[in-house]
This record gives C-alpha cells, sequence and structure tokens, in this order.
C-alpha cells in the first residue's frame, strides 16, 4: 500500500500525470505501491522487466552495458517505459532510496499519443542515440570537401591508419562512380565490397567502415552501429563533424547497398628501411670496410699478449734480444694498424660521399615532384632543415651504429680471452654495464625532448633569416630594422636556451658515463692487485687484462650509449618524413600521356578550396574557351581570378566538377605532358641567380642565340639587355635583385615568347610596364599567339579592350561574361569597375 503522505508526493500535476482523466489517476493510485532500497541495491533491469518506477527521495543510477550511466533523482521515471534497448539496469545509488512502483500492465493500457512521446522523449534523455535528430559524435576522422567520394577515402585511410592526403585522393579519383573508388581504393591499399543489405539487423552483423551512397547523390563513410543509430561522416556536413542518425533517418535515404571497406595492404610510410636499398647497392666497398675492421680488431689482440710477455718473460730474464723481436713485433702491428687503417677511412669516406649523394638526390627529386600546397603550408627554413637531417641518418647508419656493432660482435673474442685470464675479474669489468643501461634509460627521453624543442627553435630562428633576407626590400623601406633584430634574437635566443640544455643534459649524460667507465678500471685495478699479491696472477696479465677489458667495456658502453643515438636519430626520420610521407603531385607514368593540345578550354561545375575547414574560392564555375580565344579575366582580388589559371595548370586540384582541354579531363594527365604545353608569366614570377640567357632559357635549354634574341625583342627587353655591361651573360642577381621590376618582367615575357605551348597564362604579366610599353608586348604578344588560346588575368582594363572574351569573377563565380562593348553596355559589375578605375586616372 502507499501512504497518503506519500501520495501527495507524486507530480500528478506534471507529465506524464496531469494528462490523465481523473478516473485513470485513481486506477494508478490504487494500483500504485511503496518500495524503499539500500545503497546499491539493483532495483530493475531489462532482464527482469514488468514494472515502472517514479523516484520518490534519494538517487538512482540508470546503468546500460555500454556507454555512460544516467543519474536519477526525484520526480525521474523509469523502467519498462520508456522501452530502453539492450542490457540497462538501475541501482541505487544513495543511503536510502524511496520508489513508487507500478506494473507495467498499468500504463500500457493507458497509453495515449502524448503519453507516448513521453516516453520517447526519455528515451532520447537516456540514450541519446535514439533522439531523432543527427547529433555531432567525436573520436572518428573526419574531412570536409565537395568532393566526397575523395573525401570519403581519406577519412577511411586515416581511420586504418594508412597514409593518405585528399589533394593526392581527388587527383586519383576519375568520377563519382563505384568502380571509380574501388580503382583507386586499390591504389590506397583498400578493398571495397559491395553487399545488399536487406534490414537493420544484417547492418548490425557487417564488419566496418563502409561506404554508402546518401539519397544516390554523394557518398558518406559509415564507422559504426550503435543501438538503433549509425555513426556516419558526411563530407558535407556544414558542421564538419561526424553525426549520430536515428535508424528511420537513415532508412528515408539509403538503398540497401553498402560497400565493406578492408585494408589488405598498408601504405609503407617512411623509415630507417628506406635507406636500406641505397646502402645495399654498396655492400661491396662496404664488405670491404668491415674486412679491414676485421683485421684491425684481430691486431688489437697482439699488443696486450705481447706487452703481457715483455713484462713478465723479457724483464724478469733481462732478455735483451727477445725484448728487440718484441719492440719490432711492436712497431709492425701499429703500421700496419695505421696502414689498414688509412685504407679503410679513405674506402669508408668514398663510400659514403657515393651514398650521400644518391640518397640527397632521392629525396631532392621527391621534393620537386610535391605538390605546391605542401610550399606554400611550411616555411622554407623548417624544409631546409629537415633536409639537412638527412646527414645525421645516414651518418649513423654507416659509421656509429655500423662501427659500434661491429665492435661489440668481436668483443666477444675479448671477452673469451678475459674469461681465460680470470672469470671473477671478468665479472667485475662488466659490473657497470648495467649501470650504463640505466643511465641511457633514463636520459634519452629527456635528452629527445629537448632535441626536439631544440630543433623546432633552429627552424623557427632559420626561417625567420629566410624571410628577412628575402624581405629586405620591404625591410628597409619601413624602417623595420629594429624590430626584425629584436625579433630574430628572440627566436635565436630561445634556440639557444634550449640547445644549452640540451648539451647540458647530454654532458651530464656523458660525465656520468665516463665516471662509470673509470669506476670500472679502478674496480678492475682493485681485484686485480690483489689476485696479483695473492700470487693468482702476474703483473703482465693484469696489464693485458686492463688493456683486453677496455677493448670490451668501451664498445659495450658505446652499443648502450647506440640506444640514444638511435632515438636522435629517429627524430631525425620524423622530420624527413614530414616530406617523404607525402605523396607527390603524380607517379611518373601514371597518367594518360596527352598529345599536341588546340587549346579548347573546358570548365564544368568546377568547385575549389585552399583548406578543408574554408569556404569554397570557387563555387561551380563553367565555361568554355575555344582554341585561338583571348579571354580576359577580370574582378575584384580575392575573387578566384589567379586561383582559375592555377587548376588550368593542374598546380591544385578541383575538389568537384571537370576540367577539360580538347576533351581530356586534366585529372588524369601526365604532368609531363600536360604543363609544357601551357606556358604562364606571374605578376611576380621567379628569376634564378644566374645571367639572363640562364633565365630566358629556363625550361627551353637546347634553343638557338637568334630565337633568344627575337623573343628578347618582342618582349622589349633586347635593348636594355645590350646596354648592360656584358648583355645576355649579365647576372641578375639572386631573385632578380640586379634588375628593376619592369626589368624582371621583361625578362619573364620572353620566356613566354620563346615557348611553342597552345595556351598561354599571364597573370598581371604587364603590371610593372609603363603604358607604352605594355601597348607593344600586347601587340607582339597578339600577333605571335595567333591560333594560341590566352588568358589574361588583369586589374588595368585597357588590355582587356581586344579580348574575344572576358569573364568578370565575383566571389568565386563568373557572374557576368561577354566582350568588352557588351559589358560596358549592361552596366554591371564590369561597367562599375571600369568606371571607377577610369575616374581613378
Amino acid at each position: 500500500m502507499i501512504t497518503d503522505d506519500q501520495l501527495a508526493r507524486i507530480p500528478w500535476g506534471s507529465p506524464p500525470l496531469n494528462w490523465l482523466s481523473s478516473e485513470q489517476q485513481v486506477r494508478l493510485k490504487d494500483q500504485a505501491k511503496t518500495r524503499y532500497c539500500g545503497l546499491g541495491e539493483v532495483i530493475w533491469s531489462t532482464d527482469t522487466p514488468g514494472s515502472q518506477f517514479l523516484v520518490v527521495s534519494g538517487n538512482v543510477r540508470l546503468i546500460p552495458d555500454e556507454g555512460k550511466p544516467t543519474v536519477l533523482k526525484s520526480g525521474d521515471w523509469f523502467g519498462d517505459f520508456p522501452e530502453l534497448t539492450d542490457q540497462w539496469k538501475a541501482r541505487a545509488s544513495s543511503k536510502e532510496v524511496v520508489l513508487i512502483q507500478w506494473d507495467s500492465q498499468a500504463w500500457r493500457a493507458i497509453a495515449t499519443p502524448e503519453i507516448k512521446q513521453f516516453w520517447l522523449t526519455l528515451r532520447s534523455r537516456y540514450q541519446p542515440e535514439f533522439s531523432t535528430a543527427p547529433q555531432p559524435v567525436s573520436g572518428f576522422p573526419f574531412v570536409s570537401a565537395v568532393n566526397t567520394a575523395a573525401a570519403c577515402l581519406t577519412m577511411l585511410c586515416h581511420y586504418l591508419e594508412t597514409p593518405a592526403q585528399l589533394e593526392w585522393v581527388q587527383r586519383q579519383l576519375r568520377g563519382q562512380r563505384p568502380k571509380d573508388l574501388t580503382d583507386t581504393g586499390e591504389k590506397l591499399g583498400l578493398q571495397l565490397r559491395r553487399v545488399l543489405v536487406s534490414n537493420w539487423q544484417d547492418l548490425r552483423q557487417l564488419t566496418l567502415p563502409g561506404l554508402m551512397r546518401w539519397r544516390q547523390e554523394r557518398w558518406v563513410v559509415v564507422y559504426a552501429v550503435r543501438g538503433d543509430r549509425l555513426i556516419i561522416a558526411d563530407p558535407m556536413n556544414p558542421n564538419q563533424t561526424c553525426e549520430s542518425i536515428p535508424r528511420a533517418m537513415l532508412e528515408e535515404v539509403w538503398d540497401g547497398q553498402l560497400w565493406q571497406v578492408e585494408l589488405v595492404q598498408k601504405q609503407e610510410r617512411f623509415s630507417l628501411t628506406w635507406f636500406l636499398p641505397a646502402v645495399w647497392r654498396f655492400r661491396n666497398l662496404l664488405g670491404e670496410v668491415l674486412l679491414a675492421s676485421f683485421t684491425l680488431q684481430l691486431l688489437g689482440l697482439a699488443t696486450p699478449i705481447i706487452t703481457q710477455v715483455v713484462i713478465d718473460k723479457v724483464m724478469v730474464q733481462e732478455s735483451l734480444a727477445t725484448l728487440d723481436v718484441m719492440a719490432i713485433a711492436l712497431l709492425a702491428v701499429a703500421i700496419f694498424e695505421a696502414l689498414l687503417g688509412t685504407l679503410r677511412m679513405f674506402i669508408f669516406t668514398h663510400t659514403t660521399n657515393r651514398l650521400d649523394l644518391g640518397l640527397s638526390a632521392q629525396l631532392f627529386r621527391h621534393l620537386l615532384r610535391l605538390p605546391l600546397s605542401y610550399f606554400e603550408s611550411r616555411r622554407v627554413g623548417d624544409t631546409v632543415a629537415r633536409v639537412q637531417e638527412l646527414e645525421e641518418i645516414r651518418q649513423f647508419l654507416t659509421s656509429t651504429a655500423l662501427t659500434v656493432i661491429l665492435d661489440s660482435i668481436f668483443s666477444v673474442v675479448y671477452l673469451a680471452v678475459m674469461f681465460y685470464y680470470s672469470v671473477r675479474l671478468t665479472g667485475v669489468a662488466l659490473a657497470v654495464i648495467p649501470l650504463f643501461a640505466i643511465l641511457t634509460l633514463i636520459s634519452t627521453p629527456i635528452l629527445r625532448n629537448w632535441l626536439n624543442e631544440t630543433f623546432n627553435r633552429s627552424a623557427d630562428s632559420q626561417s625567420f633569416l629566410v624571410e628577412t633576407i628575402t624581405g629586405i626590400h620591404s625591410v628597409k623601406a619601413h624602417a623595420a630594422e629594429k624590430a626584425s633584430r629584436d625579433r630574430w634574437e628572440g627566436l635565436y635566443a630561445r634556440f639557444i636556451r634550449t640547445g644549452f640544455k640540451a648539451t647540458t643534459t647530454a654532458n651530464i649524460s656523458n660525465h656520468i658515463g665516463d665516471f662509470l667507465t673509470s669506476l670500472s678500471a679502478l674496480l678492475i685495478l682493485w681485484f686485480g692487485a690483489r689476485l696479483v699479491i695473492n700470487q693468482d696472477f702476474t703483473i703482465g696479465q693484469l696489464v693485458a687484462f686492463q688493456m683486453l677489458s677496455a677493448r670490451v667495456t668501451g664498445p659495450l658502453l658505446r652499443l648502450v650509449q647506440l640506444w640514444q643515438n638511435l632515438q636522435e636519430v629517429l627524430l631525425a626520420v620524423d622530420r624527413i618524413g614530414d616530406i617523404l610521407n607525402v605523396a607527390p603531385e603524380a607517379e611518373p607514368g601514371t597518367g594518360l600521356v596527352l598529345p599536341p593540345l588546340r587549346g579548347q578550354v573546358n570548365f564544368d561545375q568546377v568547385f575549389f578550396r585552399y583548406q578543408a575547414n574554408q569556404e569554397p574560392i570557387l563555387r561551380g564555375v563553367s565555361l568554355n574557351v575555344e582554341p585561338g580565344m583571348f579571354v580576359g579575366i577580370v574582378g575584384r582580388s580575392g575573387s578566384g581570378k589567379s586561383t582559375l589559371s592555377k587548376l588550368i595548370q593542374r598546380l591544385y586540384q578541383s575538389e568537384s566538377g571537370r576540367i577539360l582541354i580538347d576533351g581530356f579531363d586534366i585529372k588524369s594527365a601526365d604532368l609531363a605532358s600536360l604543363r609544357p604545353q601551357i606556358a604562364v608569366v606571374l605578376q611576380e614570377d621567379f628569376l634564378f641567380n644566374g645571367s639572363i640567357l640562364e633565365n630566358i632559357t629556363l625550361g627551353n635549354p637546347d634553343v638557338t642565340a637568334e630565337q633568344v634574341v627575337e623573343a628578347a625583342r618582342l618582349a622589349v627587353a633586347h635593348d636594355f639587355v645590350c646596354d648592360l655591361p656584358d648583355g645576355y651573360e649579365t647576372g641578375v642577381g639572386e631573385r632578380g635583385t640586379a634588375l628593376s621590376g619592369g626589368q624582371r618582367q621583361r625578362i619573364t615575357l620572353a620566356r613566354l615568347f620563346l615557348s611553342q605551348a597552345p595556351i598561354l597564362i599571364l597573370d598581371e604579366a604587364t603590371s610593372s610596364l609603363d603604358a607604352e610599353t605594355e601597348q607593344q608586348v600586347l601587340e607582339n604578344l597578339q600577333r605571335a599567339s595567333k591560333d594560341r588560346t590566352m588568358f589574361l588575368i588583369a586589374h588595368r582594363f585597357a588590355p582587356l579592350k581586344r579580348a574575344d572574351l572576358i569573364l568578370v569573377m565575383e566571389k568565386g563565380v563568373i557572374a557576368e561574361r561577354g566582350t568588352h562593348d557588351s559589358l560596358i553596355q549592361q552596366k554591371g559589375l564590369y561597367w562599375s569597375l571600369y568606371q571607377r578605375q577610369q575616374m581613378s586616372i
């Protein structure tokens, strides 16, 4: 029975009780009963259903088998309603808990739509996965992109712990069809297998992750099934996060097809094994080094043995003739060791130099094949510092590790001789090895952290130094010398501080190691002297044993030290891995080799953004350019003009849509056959430190002198070049600093005139020229580019009047298109920009 006091504590005026009629409330009062529970007592579980509870006082923990428990307080409901899935139980979490209990049938008999909705709301609280709305989920990889197929494959690679970058995946994909994903997945080491799922239970049985089509429009990743909800990653989710969606929502948009994804071939990340093939190529020379080292180690046995003979035999017997023989023998050994050591060093240095050249060339080749986005997201100094780490790794593999391991292996021979002399004294000699190992294990993590920090601080100061020297004109123009100096000094001081801590840590460790080495020698001397006094050992044997001990304990201590060196090298491997783990723009020979192009360019609904978390720079751009057309591109800063030209060169990969040249999708084209057919001049094009001739012939080294001169004339550069002291052999300085801005631009334009590419792109290429020179260059360019497609990006409108087609960019879309006259007549954005420029003249 239930008391009147407890009846009064039931919230009759709150849902769901206030939705009942008076008659229903009376019926529930009659069927209610009070239950008292103590701390830890199980009140209800899904295994023992049949009851509905209301908490009157105290706390109850509602605990699922998986997931977080919910704490219920006075006024909370639990039991058979809401209909919780999986395994649950309720346990008293207060010293005394008072509950009102009903039979579930009593509530089932009075279920109304409002009460059913109340239980559903309650279930969403206890089991958030049963909410009817999608809910954000963390802990799973997420990549945002319009190209959903590429984004999904990238997410799957991250989830399966295999390296992949969105840009590389986009370059490999030829479309959004299942076959396209399957083919690209194979390149990533993923196997996609299509299965048909007829019901939810079958889906729960499948091994995930997987892929599915969302409303047949885009791809999403399926990570897991939790209860009646699915964990998915939709690359076009505006919240840029994975979501948990209810079963009902999935059934509305899914056709039952799912592609299971398995990792069949994990991509190899850069590691020390990358060096092994290069080292193996020099195995014969390195074998000679090892043979020489082995011989030197054998000769090392002669000195202690001869020394023992001299002390114990020659000096005791006073045999001068024998002494002379021993001296000659020692001299011969010393000479042979010197000659063999010199020969070994010559072979070793020659081998490592060749190895350095091969490894450095391989690293530089990979660096040049990396996409433009890699260099734009990293500082120059940081990249240079990472390349320089190659020397440390090479030295470790071919010098430190090789020598230490060889010495340690041969120490077994010395150790056998020492045991022959005295087992007990040998144990004394080896007693310090465990102490040295403990020292290394303690100091290595500390030193590793400081070395890593020192590298980062060095990269910061070096990057700023490079930036300052590169931008010295701006520094001086703004009188920013003091600010630049102060900032560099601050960065360098941070580098010095962290370097000092790393050096101090290493010095402390080394000095403790030296102490342990001295301790070993002291212990051998002390115990050995006692053996000599007790006449168990001769003085010669003790001296020989000391010499042998030094040849054993030294390599063994260095072998322990090798662990510390290995940690430093692994840091260097991680740094170089930042370069070598990045996929190149395209593997040579994997794309479609293009024939000679005519210059037809088509954009079909092209979307692009530089970063996954940024707004698109281009939004559904479509255009058709026929061969031989002169196309002008104009717009405000940041409207996407230069981005358009970079996509034509495939310096970046579009997220979605297609870019066709002569009907060929450039996404599948071989870069070596695409880029030579596109000639480009940028506003701030780069001049390398060399002669004017070398810079004009960049990319065309086989042209004749007559062709160079003709190209310079067309670029209106020949006259000023002839006025220079050395003519075409005049050095331009680093980045062309020996020339003016207009002169530099005319040199880069000469490169364009030298090119026979069917597509020309000029991005503000005449901005540093005066109006007369610009007019002359454009006239020459139009004559030279007959039957060639030309894109001219400009802020000045005068050159655009000659264009067959003008594209007006605004916020990533083509806002207007037409000729100069037709756009002026429209009085739109082009007309507005044109009028402003005219008023400013």
